[in-house]
């Protein structure tokens, strides 16, 4: 019997302790009950482990991939060469920035947008759309332009993108065969 009001009591703390419809501890403090010795047809006046059937958890629909602006790779860690297709001012809005990405990503699909703000490499106050490579200097970045037929610099730029101002200069310009600016980074 002692068993039995002890059961009783784990179980009505349990049930005090959690959010009320949350089916996942319910079953665990259900299972938990059972495992203790307790019985669901005990004749004791001890509270059960449950006395409603459980309401349906919602089905949850899988997120959608962004196919949008919203699926921007974001280049990750500190310093590293992409290949800057073109600037729009940050005052231009997001709209523009969406309709000018579409455009871009008609010729290079996995083309993305950082904000310049975040990047002490940019010049501040821009979307800077570009493609993330990898590419190990700025001539392999205007190396995947002309390829793809962005052979001007306002159609795409070797950027050394990093959170350092110093290496602002770090600007290769096309042609890719016969680049100039800084196309290299010194260690």
């Amino acid at each position: 019997m002692a068993a039995v009001l002890a059961v009783g009591a784990a179980t009505a703390l349990a049930l005090t302790l959690h959010a009320p419809g949350d089916e996942k501890k319910d079953e665990t403090t259900a299972g938990a009950v059972g495992a203790a010795g307790g019985s669901a047809t005990s004749t004791s006046s001890a509270p059960t482990a449950r006395t409603t059937p459980p309401s349906p958890t919602p089905k949850r629909t899988p997120t959608p991939t962004p196919t949008g602006p919203e699926a921007s790779p974001t280049p990750v860690g500190d310093g590293r060469w992409i290949a800057q297709l073109y600037s729009e001012p940050l005052s231009a809005g997001t709209a523009a920035r969406d309709r000018r990405l579409a455009r871009i990503r008609e010729s290079v699909p996995e083309a993305g947008f950082v904000r310049s703000d975040d990047y002490a490499s940019l010049r501040p106050g821009y979307w800077v759309f570009y493609a993330p490579g990898p590419f190990a200097d700025g001539r392999a970045a205007l190396a995947f332009c002309a390829e793809r037929g962005r052979t001007t610099v306002n159609g795409c730029i070797g950027r050394y993108l990093s959170t350092s101002p110093t290496d602002f200069v770090l600007q290769c310009r096309p042609p890719a065969a016969n680049p100039t600016g800084r196309c290299t980074r010194d260690r």
